[in-house]
């Protein structure tokens, strides 16, 4: 009789944050306005991953992002991860607007650096699929310090046939379960033509602690 491979045991975990405002593609959902997050997660600890994240801003911005999210993940080698995610996003009571599902296929080497696809579908009747493409790094410095940033270009959702590029760049601090990143966010082009000063330049921090 064949052995049974015993089942994989369920791993949770959640974290707590707060910072001085909530981007999405170098666009300010609620810009200069505190935001504090929290976000829970169940996984296998190898092949899949859920979870749930909550955003809620404290000054006067109005509503809140509510993200159900669902991952795979499959280890191409010793130091490369494949990932595919299925998410959706809502905003209650936000004021605006922009609900809507990603789905995204991802690469990873190590903890260094990576590359996502990415595909936007609004729920408004919208059937146009809106393309991202990120591509991120992450250089250690020491034991607790790293310099990060990313670059990416994405058709503005709601706008077909416009494209942006978006990108930032920043410092990372980790210690045991606190972590906090302090970074420069810009978007390029004409975008704040469209989007105001949500498309503005800024310096974005957040303080994290896991559970």
């Amino acid at each position: 009789m064949p052995a049974i491979a015993p089942a994989q045991s369920l791993s949770w975990s959640g974290e707590a944050s707060a910072g001085n405002e909530l981007s999405e593609r170098g666009i300010a959902l609620w810009r200069d306005q505190p935001v504090v997050q929290a976000l829970v997660v169940v996984s296998d600890d190898a092949l899949w991953s859920a979870s749930f994240a909550a955003a809620r801003p404290l000054g006067d911005g109005r509503g809140s992002q509510l993200v159900l999210r669902g991952a795979g993940y499959w280890m191409a080698s010793a130091e490369i991860q494949l990932q595919a995610r299925l998410a959706a996003y809502a905003y209650p009571g936000a004021g605006f607007s922009y609900d809507h599902l990603e789905a995204t296929l991802a690469l990873a080497w190590r903890d260094i650096a990576s590359i996502e696809a990415s595909v936007v579908r609004m729920n408004e009747g919208d059937s146009h699929g809106y393309p991202a493409l990120d591509l991120g790094l992450r250089w250690p410095l020491s034991e607790h310090w790293a310099l990060a940033g990313g670059i990416g270009r994405a058709e503005l959702p709601a706008w077909p046939g416009y494209y942006y590029t978006y990108s930032d760049a920043g410092l990372s601090w980790r210690a045991g379960e606190w972590r906090a990143t302090l970074k420069h966010l810009s978007a390029r082009g004409d975008i704040r033509r469209y989007l105001g000063e949500a498309a503005a330049p800024r310096t974005a921090l957040t303080l994290t602690r896991q559970f």
